[in-house]
């Protein structure tokens, strides 16, 4: 039994008090976000400029959803739904209303992503205005060849699968490319106060090397996470380079020693420090950013960069999915299933049922409190997670109780019998509890959207049921044994303990068992990706 039982009471009312604290919307940490198919959201249309792209629409469309759905819900559990209209067209739902985070995703969206570093070009011959003049004016030649060059590119890949298609040969030669421009003018930015708002100014036109040998491009970072600068404490982008950005940043680094290196995040120079030494694997990003553009920037980078630039065409407000009727509803079913819940299991245990609904009002409570910190999207499969968890909880206390009135049956005072009951039940709970566990892991990581919703709530409420159930409801009973030491802890009755002996029919059971799986698997193996379906 737990002794300390103030220690206990301590503990669980500051956790108590530390969950209301976050689940309150008005004057809490953060509110709860609801799905799109329990309150709505907001709809934005997108249309991809494909004038610049190399390869099939549809190809570079799915590929660009599949980039925005890293960079906005890398964990799958914000409900962000990204789906392709066409094939220049993105439909991207977000759940809630708008503000800040909208807007902060409109901004991820929206945001190419390229990242390059490049060498300054120092040299005073190259950087008068009329040089950076000239350099301007082959970028633009360039892009417009770059232009022709793709819609030659895309009638021959036609003609090419035309030809496959038929069974033809197909030996006409592929088009070659315009050669990029050696030098490249672009701006470096500052930022500034403005009106009380903080803004990127540019600051000075600087002129790049585009060679092969003096840029390394930013598709080849490896990794990404957000650091602060020792020196300054500023926000700072620590990255970690793959196999073959490692060896291009050690021999550009390594032959530039004392060079600046400028950093190019969408055509913007952010930072151009010099290079101090060589550097392969790992770098860091500085310049003057703030947390959330530090934040951005890493999102990007673990995201990859975007293909085809996107424009803003719509955005619209939308009705929850499921119809207010229809979520009505289950509000209603929800409530009344608790209520229900909560009633049979305080008439059929008495105090030791209070006590268990108790628990579950903890469990509950702390299962919001976690989705509303860690800024997961409740939607109605996470809400049924939510429930399971319950049923989970009552299974437990079912059991503990169960064991503690068939220890006094058999005696045994009920402090033996508290403590008896609590030790023989906790393999079983523990048992039922991790299986649930890994299956809850296994729908995360192969389930997509709200499956995921579903699993994370299910892992988490489980785990926190475990807890209530094994500590929570111990500690009740425990301070009620001291202060009553006489009590008797009754219980209702409905069924006779059963005299069925289970052990020795297992065999059969077990066979039963084993033909119902292989049974299963016979029919859904041969059914393939035709189950996914389902």
């Amino acid at each position: 039994m737990i002794k300390r039982t103030l220690t206990g009471w301590v503990m669980v009312a500051v956790f108590i008090a530390l969950c209301l604290w976050i689940v309150n919307p008005a004057g809490g940490f953060k509110s709860i976000n609801l799905g799109i198919d329990l309150q709505g959201g907001t709809e934005l249309q997108y249309e991809l400029d494909l004038s610049s792209v190399r390869e099939a629409s549809a190809d570079v469309a799915e590929e660009v959803k599949d980039i925005i759905s890293r960079r906005l819900d890398i964990y799958g559990l914000k409900e962000i739904r990204i789906a392709i209209e066409g094939e220049d067209r993105l439909v991207v739902t977000i759940p809630g209303g708008a503000g800040a985070d909208t807007k902060f995703i409109e901004d991820q969206i929206k945001t190419a992503g390229r990242l390059q570093l490049q060498l300054v070009v120092t040299a005073p011959e190259n950087n008068t205005e009329a040089k950076k003049a000239e350099y301007n004016k082959v970028e633009r030649e360039y892009k417009v060849a770059d232009a022709n060059y793709v819609t030659v590119l895309r009638a021959w890949l036609a003609r090419q699968a035309a030809a496959k298609k038929t069974g033809g040969a197909f030996t006409e030669l592929k088009p070659t490319p315009p050669s990029e421009p050696s030098y490249l003018v672009r701006p470096s930015v500052r930022r500034e106060v403005v009106n009380g708002e903080s803004k990127l100014v540019d600051d000075r036109i600087m002129v790049l090397s585009n060679k092969a040998g003096d840029k390394v491009e930013g598709e080849l970072i490896d990794s990404a996470s957000y650091s602060r600068d020792p020196d300054t404490m500023r926000p700072m982008v620590t990255f970690g380079m793959n196999a073959q950005g490692s060896i291009q940043l050690g021999e550009l680094t390594g032959s530039n020693i004392n060079s600046p290196l400028a950093i190019v995040l969408d055509d913007q120079i952010r930072s151009s420090p010099d290079i101090k030494s060589r550097i392969s694997s790992n770098g860091q990003i500085t310049g003057d950013f703030t947390d959330q553009e530090v934040t951005s920037i890493v999102t990007i980078l673990k995201g990859g960069s975007l293909k085809a630039p996107l424009t803003l065409i719509s955005r619209n407000k939308v009705s929850s999915l499921l119809g207010q009727e229809a979520v009505t509803s289950s509000v209603k079913a929800i409530l009344i299933g608790l209520t229900l819940v909560f009633l049979s299991i305080a008439i059929f245990y008495l105090l030791a049922g209070l006590v268990a609904n108790f628990a579950l009002a903890f469990n509950i409570l702390a299962v919001l409190a976690y989705v509303a910190c860690f800024r997961q999207t409740l939607t109605l499969p996470g809400v049924a997670g939510i429930l399971l968890t319950i049923g989970m909880a009552i299974d437990a206390n079912i059991l503990i109780f169960e064991r503690v009135r068939e220890e006094r049956e058999r005696g045994k005072t009920l402090l033996q019998s508290l403590t008896t009951g609590y030790q023989r039940a906790f393999s079983v709970i523990f048992d039922s509890n991790l299986t649930t566990v890994i299956t809850g892991v296994v729908l995360f990581n192969f389930g997509t959207g709200p499956v995921k919703g579903f699993a994370i709530t299910l892992i988490a409420g489980i785990i926190i049921s475990f807890v209530s159930s094994l500590f929570v409801t111990r500690l009740i009973l425990s301070w009620f044994l001291n202060v009553r030491s006489g009590m008797k802890l009754r219980m209702n009755r409905v069924f006779a303990t059963p005299t069925i002996k289970f052990s020795n029919i297992q065999k059969p059971f077990l066979l039963i068992s084993c033909l119902v799986i292989v049974g299963s698997w016979m029919v859904v193996i041969p059914k393939g990706e035709g189950n996914y379906g389902i």
